[in-house]
């Protein structure tokens, strides 16, 4: 994993070690789903034997080897098509441009409610096929530019297993204790939002009774996570006070034969998380996170980035209730 760090707001050793258990856990759970779900797939020897019942049954009703490889060439040719496209930096003409960011952001006033950005950390897959043409191929990269967190690249795959690959980013922001705003009610507010450009494309060819499942699919979850720090037997732990979390389908491609494009809305709100028993003693920290998983199964599937996806988180103020 990957980070930028404010030059002048570091985030404290203790803060850190909170964050990586945040971390274990989240992978531990996400793990474990994902076992779950690849036990509930054929693997390699169930899909021969499949494959074996239904090539049988189509010879039985004159659909020979001969006819099947015309098919699968056609495929071929298709995927070919637009891998070879996509794999050409697209120049697309518009009439604006992304300011860069100011990297020396201003420091706001001690009274102002606003969570200071502190770090941000990013991920990709990476994974390179068993064979050249075989297994599948997660060619991800990303850049922190000027005008923000870019992502290129995507997931190619050529056999019948389920694959499960992600990119994303964490946001780490502060607010000092001595700028938490008074609440007579003890209840406060956090409303973050991004921005989110570019777009995904998701394409399969066309199932027959060989093929199997063909699947091209992507979801993105927002989520935020509000804690302080504090110690535990093994040392720093962080103490959650609220968090939320959504997901939203954007591709959701099933042996469709086609390709579909997907644009991502710009302004995007993160989902707002009411809380309380905030330590006035201590920092509050969020934690905002953009994850895109996805899921590919089926020769000549692909998900990519068509022409990126750029990310750029915003600071925002606390608000008493």
């Amino acid at each position: 994993m990957l980070s930028i760090e404010h030059p002048s707001h570091s985030v404290p050793d203790e803060v850190t070690v909170s964050i990586r258990k945040l971390r274990e856990v989240e992978l531990a759970t996400q793990s474990r789903q994902d076992e779950i779900s690849k036990l509930s797939r054929a693997n390699g020897e169930e899909r021969r034997l499949i494959t074996e019942v239904r090539e049988s049954a189509a010879e039985s009703r004159g659909f020979n080897r001969e006819m099947l490889q015309r098919l699968r060439d056609v495929r071929t040719k298709k995927f070919g098509r637009v891998k070879e496209t996509l794999d050409h930096e697209a120049v697309i003409a518009r009439p604006f441009d992304l300011a860069p960011w100011d990297f020396e952001l201003p420091q706001p006033e001690p009274t102002d409610p606003t969570f200071w950005w502190a770090r941000t950390d990013w991920w990709h897959s990476s994974r390179t096929p068993r064979e050249p043409d075989d297994g599948s191929a997660a060619n991800f990269s990303a850049d922190s530019r000027g005008d923000g967190l870019h992502f290129f690249g995507g997931v190619t795959t050529h056999d019948g297993d389920l694959y499960k690959d992600s990119f994303g980013a964490v946001a780490l922001f502060e607010l000092q204790a001595d700028r938490i705003p008074q609440s007579l009610s003890r209840r406060w507010l956090s409303t973050p939002h991004v921005e989110l450009f570019g777009g995904l494309l998701g394409y399969t060819g066309d199932d027959d009774i060989f093929t199997g499942d063909l699947w091209s699919k992507c979801w993105m979850h927002r989520d935020q996570q509000l804690f302080q720090r504090g110690f535990g037997q093994d040392g720093p732990v962080p103490i959650v006070l609220g968090q939320a979390h959504e997901s939203e389908n954007l591709i959701f491609e099933e042996d469709g034969d086609r390709s579909v494009h997907v644009g991502l809305r710009g302004f995007q709100w993160m989902p707002p998380v009411t809380f309380g028993n905030i330590n006035l003693a201590n920092s509050l920290w969020s934690r905002v996170e953009i994850r895109f998983d996805i899921q590919t199964e089926g020769a000549g599937t692909l998900l990519w980035l068509d022409p990126e996806v750029l990310l750029r988180t915003f600071q925002w103020p606390l608000t008493a209730l």
